[in-house]
Formats: C-alpha cells, structure tokens, sequence
C-alpha cells in the first residue's frame, strides 16, 4: 500500500515487477486534490503497467479510493479513469474524520454503496471491489484485538500500533522495534495489549477499518470453531478484497 510517488524509481518498480503480488495505490482526495497531482499518480501506474505486461510480471496493481457523500456520483468517473490507467483494479472504502484523537469514525457515506454496486452491475468489465459492511451499520462485536495477530502496523518512528486506524497514538502502541532483539511477535506485554482491547471498549470502532472487520470475521470464526471463512458464510476473500 503506497501513495506511488516513488513508483517511477527503478530500485522501487524493479523490487516491485520481481516480488510483489500486489501493489494498492491510494488514491485519497480524488475529488479536492491538486489535479496535476492526480493526473501524475495515473501516469505512474500507466507505466507501471506497461513494464509488468512488458515482463511478464506477476505483480498486479490496484488503486483504492476514500469515499463519501460529496464524491459518491464522481464514483463513475475515477473507476473509468483508473481503468485507463491499466491499473488492474479499484476499492474503495469510507473517508474517517477524529483521525487526530485516536477515534476516527466515518464521516457520512449516503449514496456511496449505491453508486458502486450499480455502476458493478453494468457491462464494464473492470474489477471494483469494495467490503460492503464498512459502509452498514451493522453490530460489530470481538473479545480481542485478533488482527494484531495478522496486520503488522509499523510506523516510521519504529513501534509496532495495534492498527493502522490509530498508528501514532502512543495509547496503542504494542511493542517498540527501535532495539528489538528477540521475537517481539510473542512478547508477554504485546499480547496481553492485545488481548486487553474488545469491542466494547475499542475508541476506533465507528471507523469499520480494515483492523476492526478483520477481528469481527475472526471472532466469528473463533465463536463457530471453524477454521476456513468459506465454510462459515461463502465468502472469498482474494488479494484485491483488502478490507
């Protein structure tokens, strides 16, 4: 997951081309952003395209997109311009506000999942994923912080946060990196900061981040003892699907 500035540099797209499976780049303020700036991150992805075909690459690449209210009928058009690019795929998922208190939570999505799923249910054949249950307002529910487990969120000043939803509040760091020595992964002190967050208590909640959908399935999968997530509902989670 990147915002692509550095897709350009050779050491980047040839680290790319050989060992990634997929590339997400984040188109965030699509509809307010400079448009120069814009224009630049599809030129990137273009030619990033162009060398994955050219090489028989691997590799695919994505572009997501934060939505809202007041971008939901430009839905369309940044699907359309991403396809144009050769970017593989696009998802999206909700613009958060509180980000700076530790509590973000989503600012109004009406018309959002609407637009996507019947723009999904034409004839244009490019891949639009999005998690329909981060846009509802269905119950979210689990004992502990289970995607800890599975998404490692590091900032760059070196601490392991228990999600990317609040990386840089010092509330929720996990374990520090910046001299680790031994397998920190099964530190006592990180697991039981973990274990400590539920979601009754969890300020981060109301945003439906990908770390909060992520506990939810899990719980769910704790709760039924099953272990494959396609028995329990159907469900198919592939790469592009990042909650």
């Amino acid at each position: 997951m990147t915002n692509g500035n550095l897709l350009d540099e050779k050491r980047v797209s040839d680290a790319l081309c050989r060992y990634a499976s997929a590339i997400r780049v984040s188109i965030y303020s699509w509809t307010t952003q400079n448009r120069e700036e814009i224009v630049s991150a599809f030129q990137r992805i273009k030619r990033l395209r162009s060398r994955i075909d050219r090489e028989g690459s691997g590799a695919q690449i994505g572009v997501s997109a934060l939505t809202s209210k007041e971008n939901a009928d430009a839905i369309p058009a940044i699907i359309r311009e991403a396809a144009s690019a050769g970017a593989h795929w696009i998802y999206f998922h909700p613009l958060c506000s509180r980000w700076e208190i530790g509590a973000p939570e989503r600012v109004d999505q009406s018309g959002v999942l609407e637009n996507i799923e019947q723009y999904k249910r034409g004839n244009f054949d490019f891949p639009v994923f999005t998690y329909a249950d981060r846009y509802v307002e269905r119950g979210i529910s689990f004992s502990s912080y289970h995607a800890a487990h599975f998404l490692l969120v590091v900032g760059a000043d070196g601490m392991n946060y228990l999600g990317a939803e609040v990386k840089y509040h010092p509330q929720f760091v996990v374990a520090d990196l910046n001299n680790w020595d031994d397998d920190f992964l099964w530190r006592q002190e990180r697991l039981r900061r973990i274990q400590s967050v539920n979601s009754g208590t969890y300020s981060a909640l109301a945003s439906r981040h990908r770390g909060v959908m992520y506990n939810h399935v899990i719980q769910n999968l704790i709760d039924q003892d099953v272990r494959s997530l396609e028995k329990s509902s159907g469900d198919r989670y592939g790469f592009p699907n990042i909650l």
